[in-house]
C-alpha cells in the first residue's frame, strides 16, 4: 500500500548557475510544498502503512529544523540549490530514518515541481 503526506516549508536561495539575466539568479524565496510517499504492507499492530504522528516526527526533526525559514545556499552547502537538489537532499536525511521511503516530491507552485525516487530509479 502506498501512503503520503504533503508539507509545507519557506525558504529562501539564490541559483547562481542560472545566467546573469535570470531572476532566480537573485536571492528569492519560496513556499515549497514537500510529498513524501511511504510504500509498505499494513502492519499488522496498527493497519497503518506508518503512523502519521511518527512521519511527523521524522520529518520535523530532519527537516522543518534544517531547511524552514533557512537559506538553502548555506543549509545545503552549494551554490545552487535547485529543486532537484533539494528533493535529493531531503531524500538522503529521511532514507534511514523512514522504512518504505518510495518518493520525495518537491515543488515551489502548484503546477511545478520534481519528483525523486532515490538513486536506482534515476
Amino acid at each position: 500500500m502506498i501512503l503520503y503526506k504533503r508539507y509545507m516549508l519557506h525558504a529562501a536561495r539564490r541559483l547562481e548557475k542560472l545566467n546573469k539575466e535570470h531572476p532566480c539568479r537573485e536571492l528569492h524565496g519560496h513556499t515549497f510544498y514537500i510529498t513524501l510517499t511511504v510504500k509498505s504492507p499494513l502492519s499488522p499492530a496498527n493497519d497503518f502503512v506508518i503512523d502519521y504522528f511518527e512521519l511527523d516526527k521524522v520529518f520535523n526533526q530532519l527537516i522543518m529544523t534544517k531547511a524552514d525559514h533557512k537559506y538553502l545556499n548555506d543549509v545545503m552547502d552549494t551554490n545552487n540549490p535547485s529543486n532537484e537538489l533539494f528533493a535529493i537532499w531531503i531524500w538522503n536525511r529521511l532514507y534511514s530514518s523512514l522504512p518504505g521511503l518510495y518518493k520525495v516530491e518537491v515543488g515551489e507552485s502548484d503546477s511545478t515541481g520534481v519528483i525523486y525516487m532515490g538513486d536506482e530509479n534515476e
